[in-house]
């Protein structure tokens, strides 16, 4: 019932498992591939021999597929509680193995959780616009002396997710 196959790049994974698997299979299916060609070759064929929705995730545009066959997930969507974005940011954060320091992914851990929270709490951004993608532009405003004090004044103003954003908006004060 269920198929994991783990091999080297160019090994044939692709061509004598992954493809011929997708076009028999009638039932819902997860595929990591990040080059996009497994999707390629079998999505518009799931599509048009099985029915259903057939949902391509590819943030980078590698596949080359219709766009009709394109799907996004924000996990900023799902997020309730402060807990949410703390292990969104974790997912965030490369740590090491031999982490000499561990106050430096553990701070970052909590800025990146304060930040996410501002992008949910920012009354400037439409609905449509809170997403991770916005976390580069929010990094970037904070490091601009001009936008700066106008950026961690809207923060300290945000009360929601047990205060992240607050809280990291004082710690960015601080530092």
């Amino acid at each position: 019932k269920n198929l994991l196959t783990f091999a080297g790049a160019g090994s044939g994974k692709g061509a004598a498992q992954i493809v011929p698997n997708l076009q028999r299979w009638a039932h819902n299916v997860v595929v990591i591939d990040p080059s996009g060609e497994a999707a390629e070759i079998t999505a518009e064929d799931r599509e048009r021999r099985f029915g259903g929705t057939v949902a391509v995730l590819d943030p980078f545009n590698y596949a080359e597929i219709p766009d009709r066959l394109r799907a996004s997930f924000n996990p900023l969507d799902a997020v309730q509680k402060a807990g949410d974005l703390k292990a969104i940011a974790d997912g965030l954060i490369l740590r090491t193995a031999n982490e000499s320091q561990p106050h430096f992914p553990e701070s970052a851990l909590d800025v990146g959780a304060g930040l996410l929270a501002f992008i949910l709490e920012d009354d400037a951004l439409a609905d449509d616009e809170r997403s991770i993608a916005r976390l580069p532009d929010l990094i970037a405003a904070l490091q601009d002396s001009d936008l700066k004090p106008a950026t961690l004044k809207a923060m300290k103003e945000c009360t929601r997710f047990s205060g992240l954003a607050r809280q990291t908006a004082q710690r960015l004060t601080r530092d």
